[in-house]
């Protein structure tokens, strides 16, 4: 942008204007002046306009906490695939048991 020039008769011409501050009650006057809406609503509109959102998110709140303890509880009792697996198992019970019991030796 190239720079204005200081002889320009428009620099005059803006000196000579009526310079103009706001207000500081300006705001609040426009405020006022505004139409204010009719805010006669049915009971019914208020109550669930409030009531409802708490509920929606009332009942998320329970459907998520049921869902964690059902797969929780449903993981931890997993069905045996063979009477193999069931042999494993017995055998890794026994073993810890009889590490248990020599820990306090060593």
């Amino acid at each position: 942008m190239k720079e204005f020039d200081q002889n320009d008769p428009v620099w005059k011409l803006l000196a000579r204007g009526k310079k103009t501050e706001a207000s500081p009650w300006f705001a609040g006057r426009v405020m006022s002046n505004l139409p204010t809406a009719n805010s006669q609503t049915s009971p019914l509109y208020s109550f669930l306009s409030k009531w409802l959102p708490l509920g929606a998110m009332a009942a998320l709140f329970v459907a998520t906490t049921l869902g964690v303890v059902n797969s929780s509880n449903s993981e931890s009792h997993m069905p045996l695939q063979s009477v193999v697996d069931f042999e494993i198992i017995q055998d890794l019970d026994l073993y810890i048991v009889k590490m248990d019991s020599n820990a306090w030796t060593e």
